[in-house]
């Protein structure tokens, strides 16, 4: 839970999750037991080294699967969590990849300026679902409102 917390949050390997845990800690409280207190970083490295990284990818696209299914009316994408999903080789976000695993139909899909793109637009609308893109001024046609 440390580790998925931590890395939603930014943050990039177990010395993170170890500061994470340290400065959220009354935060963790609320909704688990640390009877051991919070992992240093050499044991989350200890943990994830150990795991099965397919058996883990297994269990992360459950997850998602289980988030998807949940009812609710909006997901909200802020720029700052999936920051570090841009393929820099292709040039483009890989937050349509992360659409297509959710269900949108029905459901509006709010998104900060970041990812104001036509490619998550199209994600979004393919699937079912409708958007709320932020603009900022200086996106020429987009914000008169030339999609």
């Amino acid at each position: 839970m440390l580790g998925l917390l931590s890395t939603m949050c930014g943050g990039e390997g177990c010395s993170d999750m170890a500061l994470f845990g340290h400065t959220k800690r009354a935060f963790l409280d609320s909704f688990m037991t640390l009877k051991q207190g919070i992992p240093s970083h050499d044991a989350c490295s200890g943990l994830f080294n150990a795991l099965d990284p397919l058996k883990l990818q297994t269990v992360l696209r459950r997850l998602v699967e289980g988030f998807a299914a949940q009812p609710g009316d909006v997901i909200a994408l802020d720029g700052k969590a999936p920051r570090r999903a841009y393929d820099r080789a292709k040039k483009q976000s890989a937050l349509p990849a992360l659409l297509g695993m959710l269900s949108l139909k029905g459901r509006m899909v709010t998104a900060d300026a970041m990812h104001t793109q036509k490619a998550t637009a199209r994600a979004v609308t393919q699937a079912g679902g409708n958007d709320v893109l932020a603009l900022k001024g200086n996106q020429g046609a987009l914000y008169e409102g030339h999609l």
